[in-house]
């Protein structure tokens, strides 16, 4: 549950459209700022959120239509895009992408990515709920047969084993980031699915800073429900009321 707290902040919208406002990067890029903020948004709802691949390509034709009316579509690779008032089909959106470069969208290695960071998100959730009702169930058990010290001891100890994990966590980011980041993604992920060009979209969207600060955020939300599950527990060994 206190992994899970983290967890739960970094896929919220809100975290998403902060990071990306503040550390997408559009230099010499095709893209605006406020259009990659757009597409992060987009990729962030597809990534960990609805799943609709219909409304993230329609995102990108979007902004791709921008560029190419303002005559930036500067880099090879735009994709064909045709002059209709309203977007194709997703069919023929995807079949369009596909032959389009990696700065303007997200071809198919990319989607494919996604769809692997989906399953593990949603999996990931399920396994925390359910973790969730079993350590919920698991402290009423402790408090109905120990007591309400032990119940206490055992809020204590988790926090303090939770935040220990995440400073050590956080100590080997600050000495070698990119290993740990290769290392996380290594162990979910096949290898040479998660690598992407400096210059391509996913990447000008979530650019190395974003996951710094999502680490950043993911930290202080744990710290701060250990600092609770510590400080409530430390209240249970020490004041005396009934279960």
């Amino acid at each position: 549950m206190l992994v899970g707290a983290g967890l739960f902040v970094c896929c919220a919208p809100f975290a998403t459209q902060a990071f990306a406002t503040v550390f997408s990067n559009a230099d010499g890029s095709v893209f605006t700022r406020d259009e990659l903020v757009v597409a992060a948004q987009a990729t962030r709802d597809y990534t960990v959120g609805s799943h609709d691949r219909g409304t993230l390509l329609t995102t990108l034709y979007d902004i791709n239509k921008e560029v190419r009316a303002d005559g930036r579509a500067t880099l090879s690779g735009a994709p064909d895009l045709p002059d209709t008032a309203t977007p194709p089909g997703i069919d023929e959106l995807a079949a369009r992408f596909m032959l389009a470069g990696e700065s303007y969208v997200l071809p198919y290695d990319a989607l494919t990515h996604l769809d692997d960071v989906f399953s593990v998100v949603s999996t990931a959730r399920i396994v925390l709920a359910a973790l969730a009702a079993v350590a919920f169930i698991g402290c009423l058990l402790i408090g109905f047969t120990s007591g309400r010290h032990q119940v206490g001891l055992t809020l204590m100890a988790a926090a303090i084993l939770v935040a220990a994990l995440f400073i050590g966590l956080t100590a080997w980011a600050i000495i070698d980031f990119d290993g740990l980041f290769a290392f996380i993604h290594s162990i979910f992920f096949a290898e040479g699915t998660w690598t992407f060009g400096a210059d391509s979209l996913l990447i000008r969207m979530y650019p190395l800073a974003f996951w710094i600060a999502m680490g950043a955020l993911w930290l202080v939300v744990t710290l701060f429900v250990c600092f609770v599950s510590f400080a409530v527990g430390r209240f249970m060994r020490r004041r005396e009321y009934i279960l």
